[in-house]
């Protein structure tokens, strides 16, 4: 037994020992080495005493009680909180450049995060210009997350590197501490340094017709399905887009081996963000990716794709998606519906060289649509069912859209088209990215009587269709010489 737990016993005992007339709670006093009752007191009281100080009458207290005196402080138990977290910085023209970042939700109701920005040339002359900040929250992905992702527009009234020498774009950031005028609670950080020269970018022309920006890779994720999404829509997109794949911690080192040749072929861009979890906002920072991404391809592609791994798209002939972009070049964004696509229902006789996809026959019979309590939803075909309800996906023209979302497109909101998805969709194969997820569990034999096959979990709900299994087997002759041996 402990001598504190002893020393406890002994006080208790007090009473029965002076009755008894026995001294065994100073026998005790003596066995445990403690100089005086007042020394084994403290210990009852629930505090414990520093034997290195024997000379001093003040113990060190491991619990604090409400008459201590001295100093204290306070103890950071968790992670910080920061006012502004910066991720990215991009100019879009001569006079605006775009922060991409993520806000304290809590310091947005009583403060701006962001409060002005400066450009500083690098001959570091009087020049320096002012402007104002001009925040955008994505606020419709929320979710009620400790951060929102926001994008900082930077617009000044006079050129910034109008001499092509290079500069620091500069903002005055909140510290929480002042959130009136003139800020003295704030600190100048610099988000992003232009190289002389660099300036030239905004003219010149995109080095590829499409890019993709893809969704956090978290968790654990099936590489080898990323590899198949990747084949087939190299093809799709005939070879002319840059993929960039933003990864959080789901995508395994030793998978990357898997994806190599596109990258050596300057075809696809891995980015890791590995300290993301200690920021936490909706769906591993979704919404951060998708507006980093946004105002990275700016000068990179003509149009962008936003949709994510377990999406297929499809385009219903006789259009093509070169056809539909072409026919629509001045708007810009264009959005498509999803149709929900079976992980579960796969093809009997698969030869051992089919990937699995090729062997995903059945989808819903129409796209997904979930109905909310505005009458003018409820009245939509879910062929033409709108952003979150019917799950969009869209394309951009990066010079013409500033921020975007999820499932619809954040600005402008107007002027876009609206894809019908019997014209073009993606097939959607949730689940199917997640290792924890069974692929195939119903192997269909369609030469069953229809009787049998309706006995198969959700078939009869489906309709089969060869369509993307048959473009993927041309994707993958297309796109061999980037595919790694035993693939």
């Amino acid at each position: 037994m402990a001598r504190k737990d002893l020393c406890r016993l002994s006080a208790r005992s007090v009473v029965l020992t002076l009755l008894l007339q026995v001294p065994i709670f100073f026998i005790v006093l003596t066995i445990l080495e403690f100089k005086s009752c007042k020394e084994a007191a403290i210990i009852f009281s629930g505090f414990e005493v520093d034997r290195s100080r024997r000379g001093s009458s003040l113990p060190i207290l491991r619990n604090e009680d409400s008459y201590g005196s001295g100093a204290r402080s306070l103890k950071p138990l968790s992670y910080p909180h920061h006012p502004f977290v910066l991720y990215s910085a991009y100019r879009k023209s001569m006079r605006t450049f775009y922060v991409v970042g993520i806000a304290s939700v809590v310091l947005r109701e009583h403060d701006r995060p962001v409060h002005h920005c400066e450009w500083q040339p690098s001959n570091m002359t009087n020049s320096t210009i002012v402007t104002e900040a001009n925040l955008a929250y994505l606020s419709f992905d929320e979710h009620n997350m400790a951060y929102v992702p926001i994008t900082v527009r930077c617009s000044f009234e006079d050129d910034a590197g109008r001499n092509r020498r290079g500069g620091v774009l500069r903002l005055n950031v909140s510290t929480g501490f002042d959130a009136e005028p003139p800020h003295r609670g704030s600190k100048m950080i610099d988000v992003m340094v232009e190289d002389r020269g660099a300036v030239n970018i905004i003219r010149s022309q995109p080095r590829f017709k499409y890019a993709f920006c893809g969704p956090p890779m978290h968790g654990t994720i099936r590489s080898q399905w990323v590899l198949s999404w990747l084949v087939y829509h190299h093809n799709l997109w005939q070879g002319e887009a840059h993929f960039m794949f933003y990864n959080v911690g789901g995508l395994r080192e030793n998978h990357r081996y898997l994806f190599q040749k596109f990258i050596d072929a300057g075809l696809l861009t891995i980015t890791d963000t590995l300290d993301e979890e200690l920021y936490p906002a909706w769906w591993h920072n979704q919404l951060l990716f998708i507006n980093d991404c946004l105002h990275r391809s700016r000068f990179l592609a003509e149009w962008v794709f936003f949709f994510d791994f377990d999406e297929y798209l499809y385009v219903s002939p006789p259009h093509t998606i070169q056809s539909l972009l072409a026919e629509n070049k001045d708007k810009p964004w264009m959005t498509f519906g999803s149709l929900p696509t079976s992980i579960r229902l796969c093809r009997a006789g698969s030869a051992p060289w089919e990937w699995t996809v090729e062997q995903m026959l059945w989808h819903d019979k129409e796209p997904s649509c979930v109905q909310s309590d505005d009458q003018e939803d409820e009245l939509q075909s879910p062929w033409m069912c709108l952003t979150h309800h019917g799950r969009r996906k869209y394309v951009v023209n990066p010079r013409k859209v500033t921020a975007a979302g999820v499932h619809k497109v954040g600005n402008p909101m107007q002027g876009g088209v609206d894809f019908n998805a019997s014209v073009v969709r993606v097939h959607h194969y949730h689940g199917a990215l997640s290792h924890w997820k069974m692929l195939c569990q119903d192997i269909v034999n369609s030469s069953l009587p229809l009787q049998e096959l309706n006995r198969i979990p959700y078939y009869n709900r489906t309709v089969r269709d060869d369509a993307i299994p048959n473009t993927f087997r041309e994707a993958k002759v297309f796109a061999a010489p980037l595919i790694p041996t035993g693939a």
